[in-house]
């Protein structure tokens, strides 16, 4: 992982490449430190007061985010706020859970599902700092103050099929106003914002 030292600096330095505004989650953002020759990556989340990840599921019973595995082996440091991780093993547990493939994020017409198989699972909740997932570990995140941001420090990909997990069968996910590029001036706003609460 890198030293959060580093990443001030970069902060510090303007050294960022893009940003995204609510990614994955409305009032959450992310902007890009570095993109490497080998497809890792290196960003940082982070929230505005908005979101709604003080809770892990929403009204309609899914998680707010969505729990699901990354293709790519990822590292997690906390740089403010009260962030935690929510850990799903699935395979043997009390909760039903369903599983759906998802081969390629958005298109066109939103997010793409494959069909729902059903599982059994447990939900554990644990710091998010310093800690580490392969691709076999399912999570999402729970966010308990207005504001709060995080690093990641994602690896290259590997060949694995990604999916979301949800209570819910028959799941179907809204990414209306979701991704929405930023402007270099707000990329640039968000950075100093961001390097303010460190």
């Amino acid at each position: 992982m890198i030293p959060l030292s580093e990443v001030k600096a970069r902060l510090t330095a303007g050294e960022i490449e893009s940003g995204l505004w609510n990614c994955h989650h409305h009032g959450l953002h992310s902007i890009v430190l570095e993109t490497r020759s080998d497809g890792s990556l290196l960003r940082i989340f982070f929230t505005s007061p908005e979101h709604q990840m003080g809770k892990v599921f929403n009204s309609q019973g899914h998680f707010i985010i969505g729990a699901h595995n990354h293709d790519k082996p990822c590292g997690f440091a906390v740089l403010y706020g009260d962030i935690w991780n929510v850990d799903l093993s699935v395979g043997i547990g009390r909760y039903p859970l369903y599983r759906y493939r998802f081969p390629s994020g958005i298109d066109g017409n939103g997010f793409t599902l494959g069909e729902p198989r059903k599982f059994f699972g447990n939900i554990r909740l644990e710091p998010i700092d310093g800690k580490y997932m392969s691709t076999k570990d399912i999570h999402t995140v729970l966010v308990a103050t207005p504001k709060a941001a995080w690093v990641v420090d994602e690896r290259v990909r590997e060949p694995v099929a990604k999916y979301i997990y949800s209570p819910k069968i028959g799941l179907s996910l809204d990414a209306n106003g979701l991704y929405g590029p930023m402007t270099a001036s707000e990329v640039k706003t968000c950075a100093d914002e961001v390097l303010a609460l460190c």
